[in-house]
């Protein structure tokens, strides 16, 4: 049944248009209002203290992305992440990834899948990626806002 208004009689409710705009205004709205900024964690992108490597954001994103397995100099790259509950990796993977953790939870799943590249080994805490970092020359890893260890270097602040 066709519920048009009849000539001079007033319609009940605004025009499907109208509507439309006002449900995609009160959406918009709620997102945005229900956004409420958290404290960002400082991160500090590491390496092994004789590991000489200059490395820009976009250079730190392609290696942990997989996408460049070795350092500037040729050697090869063991990548460390956090574990997806730590503020540190969070930070880490908006930054610089560009990703949530479970996003880059299913990237890495991918890729392992395909067998394109082996996944980052996973960390718990900034003491265990530093001495993990100090250990290995061929590690690079992150740390949110814990002081440094003799035996790793600072890539980014």
């Amino acid at each position: 049944m066709n519920h048009q208004p009849l000539i001079g009689q007033q319609q009940d409710h605004p025009p499907r248009q109208h509507r439309t705009a006002s449900l995609a205004a009160w959406v918009l709205a709620a997102c945005t209002s229900a956004w409420v900024p958290t404290a960002q964690a400082d991160v500090t992108v590491v390496v092994h203290a004789s590991n000489a490597a200059a490395l820009d954001d976009e250079a730190i994103t392609n290696l942990f992305l997989g996408q460049m397995r070795s350092f500037p100099s040729g050697a090869e790259v063991v990548l460390i992440n956090q574990s997806g509950g730590n503020p540190a990796a969070q930070e880490f993977a908006s930054r610089y990834l560009k990703k949530t953790i479970p996003q880059l939870k299913a990237y890495w799943a991918k890729r392992v899948f395909t067998s394109v590249s082996r996944a980052p080994r996973e960390l718990e805490s900034d003491e265990d990626v530093m001495s993990y970092v100090a250990a290995h020359p061929e590690a690079i890893g992150y740390v949110g806002t814990a002081k440094l260890i003799p035996g790793v270097r600072a890539v980014t602040k």
